[in-house]
């Protein structure tokens, strides 16, 4: 695995009839996710970003797009160094990258206001 600390970028976009689709981009590598107002995501991804603000060490949430499934994790692996993984729900790794915590925090949260 690439050992180096890329940006987390977030861009939202097709926000209607009940559906929020937005990317999640770090590196060269990108995830589509399709957040759905019968499950709505934002309040887990808030109290996840807000466990990853105040230094908890490692958290995750699943994501129910109406079918499949996206987990976000997040793990400290070293003093400056953070592991992000968005997984789908036969545990397939789609996007994993190191991130800086504050700029991962910071994109999604941006994206989400």
């Amino acid at each position: 695995m690439d050992f180096t600390v890329y940006p987390v970028i977030v861009e939202f976009m097709d926000c209607e009839i009940g559906w929020i689709h937005f990317t999640v981009k770090a590196g060269t590598q990108e995830v589509t996710v399709r957040a759905s107002e019968v499950y709505d995501p934002f309040p887990d991804l808030v109290a996840w970003l807000e466990a990853i603000a105040i230094g908890v060490q490692e958290c995750a949430f699943d994501m129910e797009e109406e079918g499949p499934e996206k987990r976000f994790e997040y793990e400290k692996v070293t003093y400056e160094r953070f592991r992000f993984r968005i997984t789908d729900n036969y545990e397939e790794t789609l996007l994993e990258a190191y991130v800086d915590r504050k700029q991962l925090v910071s994109a999604l949260h941006h994206g989400i206001k």
